[in-house]
């Protein structure tokens, strides 16, 4: 059965507002959980609201025939 975890706007917000993650480091970031886990908030949320890239990893098992 499936739980549920309570991510407040406000904690976004606060989130991708905190003083760590300025300096460059977080200004591209590789997407690689699944959008709907709790974890995937920093790989979105962080760089998209700073002006950053999110790169979207390919799912496992995909090639780019090269």
């Amino acid at each position: 059965m499936p739980k549920g975890v309570a991510v407040r706007h406000r904690d976004v917000v606060d989130l991708t507002a905190d003083r760590q993650w300025r300096g460059g480091a977080h200004e591209r970031v590789l997407l690689h959980s699944p959008h709907a886990f709790d974890a995937s908030t920093y790989e979105l949320w962080v760089p998209l609201l700073s002006g950053g890239t999110v790169v979207v990893a390919a799912p496992a098992g995909w090639t780019t025939g090269r």
